[in-house]
């Protein structure tokens, strides 16, 4: 799915750089943004590099490049706590063009329910949003298995310069 036969306008990853298939991802941290892409939280962590209670061989993820992206990540350590929030803005898009926003998502904590996934995708008028068990691949993919890893993919049309993500 990443090839650097695709364009990429943005190609993130939160918490460290990681390069797959070629493809190089910039790193986005609480003290740095690339250009094209905003993130206003109420607060701002990052993790660098740590697996938490996921293996990756267990969900059958395999290959430096994509174990590294998926090794880091942002988040808003404020969690469900009342006013909590993120907000990520991809710029410089062309109105009228078609474009894929990819999440890439896998476990973090294996214990308890799982952290809830809620995302509302802005583009113009139109807002779409996003709900499910993101902490619980297993249960997204319907494979029980928890140590795998997906994405959620958001394809539209461009109606403004800006896609807003929200979490």
């Amino acid at each position: 799915l990443i090839s650097p036969a695709n364009t990429y306008t943005h190609a993130i990853s939160g918490g460290a750089a990681a390069t797959v298939n070629g493809v190089a991802f910039s790193a986005m941290t609480s003290t740095v943004s690339p250009a094209g892409i905003s993130w206003v939280s109420a607060t701002k962590a990052e993790i660098g590099s740590n697996l938490g209670d996921w293996v990756p061989a267990s969900g059958g993820v395999t290959g430096s490049g994509v174990i590294s992206l998926l090794s880091s990540f942002t988040y808003a350590p404020s969690g469900a706590a009342a006013g909590s929030f993120q907000t990520f803005t991809l710029s410089g898009l062309t109105i009228g063009t078609t474009y894929d926003a990819r999440l890439y998502i896998r476990v973090w904590d294996t214990e308890a329910s799982g952290r809830p996934i809620d995302f509302t995708m802005t583009n113009g008028a139109e807002v779409d949003p996003f709900t499910g068990p993101e902490d619980r691949p297993g249960d997204v993919l319907g494979t029980g298995n928890q140590q795998q890893a997906f994405f959620v993919n958001y394809r539209y049309t461009a109606q403004g310069t800006d896609l807003l993500i929200n979490t």
